[in-house]
């Protein structure tokens, strides 16, 4: 299990200090364990021991982000995109520090890039559709979620933002579609309900 592994690691690190591997690997552990601080100094010392390790920056810029250190995440994301330009994850990953800091062009462009790098990520369509919609690109936003559901159509995040899209525009026969399949799609059904529910009050009434 990680706590054996943890141990392993820490004995091999007692006999070689400067086994750069053994820090990189107990960072894993320690993330896996939650331990994030303690990841985060493994990847401290294997980045020390070797300034040239794109995946200990980009481990590390994960955990920064969940700490929310946005700045300090995006910082070892760019440092790993430059030691490893195809890095598609961390430019994935920097774009959706880049939305979190409402820089949204940056964001756009992580996400094209990793579009251009893995034509079939899904999620980075989704993820550029939002941030597409935040700059009320809303003919962007569409496309970029039509392509999500083309590559992934059990895609739970696509159906419920391109439903929420649809509902702003008034396309309401649109909106409840998408958002009937993101309900068949996800088992947290609570908010999604809510939101059919105000699509239904906002519905005009036909009268015959």
């Amino acid at each position: 299990g990680d706590w054996s592994s943890e141990v392993c690691y820490s004995d091999i690190l007692e006999l070689d200090p400067k086994f750069i591997t053994a820090y990189y690997n107990r960072g894993v552990v320690h993330s896996n364990m939650k331990n994030i601080d303690k990841a985060i100094s493994d990847y401290d010392k294997a980045i020390e021991l070797e300034p040239k390790y794109p995946n200990a920056y980009y481990n590390r810029g994960i955990l920064k982000s969940d700490k929310n250190d946005i700045n300090g995440a995006i910082s070892d994301y760019s440092e790993a995109i430059k030691l490893k330009p195809d890095f598609a994850m961390a430019y994935y990953n920097r774009g959706l520090c880049m939305n979190k800091k409402n820089e949204l062009d940056k964001a756009i462009s992580d996400f094209n890039k990793v579009i251009q790098l893995k034509p079939d990520f899904a999620i980075a369509y989704s993820d550029r559709g939002g941030a597409k919609e935040a700059k009320n690109d809303l003919n962007g936003a569409i496309a970029d979620y039509n392509e999500a559901i083309k590559l992934e159509p059990q895609s739970f995040y696509a159906y419920n933002n391109r439903g929420n899209l649809y509902k702003k525009a008034g396309m309401l026969n649109e909106a409840l579609a998408d958002l009937n399949k993101a309900i068949s799609l996800e088992s947290e059904k609570a908010l999604i309900y809510f939101k059919i529910g105000r699509a239904h009050v906002w519905t005009p009434v036909t009268e015959y």
